[in-house]
């Protein structure tokens, strides 16, 4: 995950900005392209007020708005993967 922009915009209608590139990678060091997934988002929350708690608010209504909608792809993209190889079950007792 790489946070690229994190900020209060005042320049017109204030608004609490934040931008976030998630990247899904495999560990595995025999694969060609460890990324599986890359999706980056941007959200804006308009704020009502120039207050420091109020665009910290915003900044954390913006995060979570990310989170929801990085889930909802993350959900989706996953499903294309190939099941992963499981070890036997031990049968010892």
């Amino acid at each position: 995950m790489n946070v690229t922009e994190l900020y209060g915009d005042y320049r017109v209608q204030p608004e609490a900005v934040v931008s976030i590139h998630f990247y899904l990678t495999v560990l595995s060091t025999g694969t060609q392209n460890p990324i599986l997934m890359s999706n980056r988002y941007t959200q804006r929350v308009p704020l009502k007020d120039n207050r420091s708690g109020t665009l910290a608010n915003g900044l954390q209504q913006a995060f979570a708005s990310i989170l929801q909608r990085y889930e909802v792809d993350l959900d989706a993209g996953t499903k294309k993967l190939p099941k992963p190889l499981t070890q036997p079950k031990s049968t010892n007792k």
